[in-house]
């Protein structure tokens, strides 16, 4: 609930009036009520505004305050009729699922560093902690195991993962759409204050470092909400004022005659080979072997792992034999880098030299994914040799038993995902093979597709069925604007950024759907594309609900100008939509009439029921305004 519905509804409450008694006493519908008071409905025409203050307040004085407030926009999300398309709340984020699946297997050798951090959160004084360290030391499992610790102790704790970020200013958007925040998109900092407060929650922002330029935004949230603490995950500290900052190393490696059972390197690396091999023999000897191995990986909690998975097809003594080939050429190349990254580079050397062609060849093709991605998405994106005779799903399985991919199953269907450390590796693969233009194309082309295919349901009875898949994929779906707008390729941006839009209103991205619509809108060529109507469509709907009202009108006077020799068209119905909107939303029902009339008899004419439906529904409001 936004202030504005939360003042709406304690002045219904005092007045002792029902949400249908309100309704009834000012001349609108219990949904109108319910949907003000729930932050669903942001554009409240002013006819709306100045019955609603009479209905809820007795003196002429107040009555006029009570409008002037309704009519200052502080709804967060405007709404309007059908083609609006009224959303659903979002649904809470299933934050602890999120973090438990990096709980699936114990966290060894950071005790004294969750004790550390738990404690520091402990203290309402410490506002930001943030874990540091290279990729593959472990700071995303020492983060989920600090979750759990603090919901253990009531605390109200949640996560949000970045990883597949590439634009600071997503960071809001981001945050938003992670913690369920209903319409969070469109408020920014002030929404997301709104959202926090009181609630002494701790956000845990994972994955920090691509979005680390707006490092400034977090400082800013944590001066509006005074209760609220921010655990990060970074490759590099966010530099904010009284951040405390945890340096994570490697775990501690054996050297010489002392006890293995308080070193934590070998006790990682044989938990993971033993789940490799159950029946894996240790003794002396072979700890000793144990050792050198951990040693030569410089506990690397990653590196160990990867290693560890081959145990399942070698002895620990080959091994340990494999390991000198790989980091011996470390001293050949790479000397600029520091000695965890070289080691670090050479163990997924190591794993990715051990694939066949064909699994390497799908190693590098699914590093186009952001978030993860389904078996088929992965049909379609990446390529392999049919005559190989071995198939996708089959290729998947030495990755993820060598460590390479993991896979989460859910109930539609498994989705596999790599490793930041090891997803940058196979990205850079994919460019030494001169494989990555064409595989992103894939990618884009795959996503634009299913966009487009889920953007007529966005209005339908199966919404929350597609606004769910276009959720599951909304990093990937992001990935693929990014490349078609960075690779100047008009149609493709036009045609994401134009299917998306209805998504981008649900979600209540008003800022983010506008920014990748503007951005497709300004691409060479894209005055001359025939996907440039729906974008400016989308475009247009989304100012005029983010209270951008000439920013609206322009855009749909272009459409207007688009659809001149096409009279029945529906970008002409949808462009004087959006004029009659604005008409009216100025406080000038009177002309938003004719550009409604004209809609509504294009859809009599041309359009599908769902826009005779909206059209009828649009004018009737007008009416309603005109009095």
């Amino acid at each position: 609930m936004t202030g504005l519905g939360q003042q709406v509804r304690g002045l219904r409450t005092t007045a002792g009036l029902t949400q249908a008694e309100l309704a009834e006493r000012a001349g609108i519908s219990e949904r109108a009520v319910s949907d003000i008071e729930r932050g669903l409905r942001g554009r409240v025409y002013p006819e709306t505004a100045r019955r609603l203050a009479a209905a809820l307040t007795n003196e002429p004085a107040d009555a006029a305050a009570v409008e002037a407030l309704i009519r200052g926009g502080q709804l967060s999300v405007p709404g309007g009729a059908l083609d609006h398309a009224t959303p659903e709340p979002a649904s809470p984020a299933s934050t602890s699922d999120q973090w438990a699946v990096l709980r699936r297997t114990p966290l060894i050798g950071r005790d004294a560093e969750v004790r550390t951090v738990c404690a520091w959160l402990g203290a309402p004084n410490n506002r930001l902690v943030t874990i540091t360290g290279p990729g593959g030391i472990g700071k995303s499992r020492l983060a989920a195991e600090v979750c759990a610790r603090l919901i253990g102790e009531s605390r109200t704790v949640l996560f949000v993962t970045l990883a597949a970020l590439r634009d600071p200013a997503l960071l809001l958007p981001a945050m938003a759409m992670g913690l369920g925040l209903p319409n969070g998109g469109t408020v920014g900092a002030p929404g997301l204050a709104r959202h926090l407060r009181g609630r002494a929650a701790i956000v845990v922002l994972d994955s920090f470092e691509p979005v680390i330029d707006a490092a400034g935004e977090i400082g800013a949230l944590l001066d509006q909400v005074a209760d609220l603490q921010v655990l990060a995950t970074s490759r590099a500290p966010l530099r904010l004022r009284g951040e405390r900052e945890l340096p994570l190393g490697p775990l501690t490696v054996r050297h010489g005659e002392s006890d293995p059972a308080f070193y934590p390197a070998e006790h990682l690396f044989l938990e993971r080979a033993r789940a490799a091999r159950p029946d894996l023999e240790v003794n002396e000897i072979t700890r000793a072997v144990v050792a050198e191995i951990c040693a030569r990986l410089g506990g690397l909690p990653l590196a160990l792992e990867l290693a560890a998975a081959r145990v399942r097809h070698m002895s620990l003594a080959a091994l340990r034999s494999e390991l000198d080939r790989p980091l011996r050429l470390l001293a050949g190349g790479d000397r600029d880098l520091p000695a965890r990254q070289r080691t670090m580079r050479a163990t997924i050397d190591w794993s990715h030299d051990l694939l066949a062609p064909q699994q390497r060849a799908v190693f590098r093709g699914v590093s186009c994914f952001r978030g993860g991605w389904t078996l088929a998405a992965a049909e379609t994106i990446v390529r392999i040799d049919e005559e190989s005779g071995e198939d996708l799903l089959e290729a998947f399985g030495p990755l993820v038993e060598y460590g390479l991919v993991t896979v989460e199953h859910h109930a539609a269907s498994p989705r596999w995902k790599l490793l930041d450390p090891i997803g940058d590796y196979a990205s850079e693969r994919l460019v030494e093979a001169g494989e990555e233009a064409a595989t992103r194309r894939r990618h884009a082309g795959f996503f634009a597709a299913l966009a487009e295919e889920a953007e007529p349901h966005l209005r339908g009875p199966q919404q929350s069925r597609w606004r769910d898949a276009l959720r599951e994929d909304v990093d990937n779906l992001r990935g693929a604007l990014d490349w078609a707008l960075a690779s100047s390729d008009a149609d493709l941006a036009l045609r994401l950024a134009g299917a998306l839009w209805m998504f981008w209103r649900l979600e209540g991205a008003f800022a983010e759907g506008r920014s990748w619509l503007d951005r497709a809108l300004s691409v060479d060529g894209a005055r001359g594309s025939a996907q440039r109507g729906r974008a400016l469509w989308g475009a247009a709907w989304l100012a005029y609900q983010d209270s951008d009202d000439g920013r609206a009108a322009t855009l749909a006077t272009e459409l207007l100008g688009i659809a001149d020799d096409r009279p029945d068209s529906l970008d002409r119905r949808n462009a004087l939509t959006v004029l009659g909107h604005v008409a009216t939303a100025r406080g000038r029902a009177d002309e938003a009439l004719p550009p409604l009339e004209d809609a509504l008899a294009i859809a009599q004419r041309t359009g599908s029921a769902w826009h005779l439906a909206a059209s009828r529904l649009n004018l009737g409001t007008a009416l309603v305004h005109t009095g």
